[in-house]
């Protein structure tokens, strides 16, 4: 009885000898890609920062916060 057994594929980190020395060329073209990317995520870049400073503010007092809606809607019921 013969099973395709499809085999999975071999990863492997090593790197041939020499392959670390980059050339001119090439750390200028990834240099541009990457002031290319800056450019473009900026004002995103500066969103999500100002939008995980913010979450971070609001998750830290979640509990305290909640807790003195709560406490304000009970003194508005009672009150009624």
């Amino acid at each position: 009885m013969n099973s395709n057994v499809a085999t999975p594929p071999v990863w492997s980190t090593a790197t041939q000898p020499g392959a670390h020395e980059s050339g001119r060329c090439e750390l200028s073209g990834l240099n541009e890609h990457l002031q290319c990317c800056i450019r473009g995520a900026g004002y995103l870049c500066g969103l999500r920062a100002g939008s995980a400073t913010v979450r971070a503010f609001v998750l830290g007092r979640f509990a305290t916060t909640l807790l003195v809606l709560v406490l304000l809607l009970a003194a508005a019921s009672m009150m009624t």
